[in-house]
């Protein structure tokens, strides 16, 4: 098992769903969900630790543990016994210090893990790098393949002529209010200026 955390929230204009990546805390190994945008936003307001309606029923749910005197331990992300899918379990311990599996939607077990400050763990059979070639569909998911390209990504090219050109499609980007491609590009002008 590996501790990850939330690190992206992007939306995929495509699929019109959010790509929630998270990331081990060891070796950056990324793993990515795909949610529907009332679940994404849920989970980008859990993780700035910002109050909403639509979390309110998160707050009854810690409040009745609290009175059952239960407490979120953490949140396991593992194959469920019955087949092979990934699914998620909140670890709740009791005042004896007994642990109760409980199995949630990936979602709500997200929220609640970043309500509760707990740790979210995942079997390393799920993890997945993220690499230059699965970036390079991502672009494809944001409506962008006129900005992105193969040469835009490609390794012949110096990290100078890769920021260049990452530049203008940021410029272009900004241009015609595709924000989320923006955001992206920004990200990765960042990661190649640090390498």
């Amino acid at each position: 098992m590996k501790i990850i955390e939330l690190y992206k929230v992007i939306f995929c204009s495509v699929s019109k769903k959010y790509k929630i990546i998270f990331r081990t805390l060891e070796n950056d190994k990324q793993f990515t969900l795909y949610f529907e945008s009332q679940y994404a936003k849920n989970i980008a307001m859990a993780s700035e630790n910002i109050m909403s309606i639509s979390l309110s029923q998160y707050e009854l749910f810690l409040n009745l543990l609290d009175e059952l005197k239960l407490k979120i331990d953490k949140i396991v992300f593992k194959e469920n016994n019955s087949n092979a899918s990934l699914n998620c379990f909140l670890k709740i311990r009791n005042s004896k210090n007994k642990f109760i599996e409980m199995l949630s939607f990936k979602g709500d077990g997200i929220i609640i893990a970043l309500k509760t400050f707990s740790n979210i763990y995942i079997q390393e059979k799920f993890l997945e790098k993220i690499s230059d070639e699965n970036s390079k569909d991502f672009f494809n998911d944001l409506d962008s393949n006129k900005i992105f390209n193969k040469e835009i990504l490609s390794n012949k090219e110096s990290t100078k002529q890769k920021v260049y050109r990452l530049t203008s499609a940021l410029n272009e980007s900004i241009n015609n209010e595709n924000y989320e491609a923006a955001a992206f590009i920004r990200d990765r002008i960042r990661e190649l200026k640090k390498s």
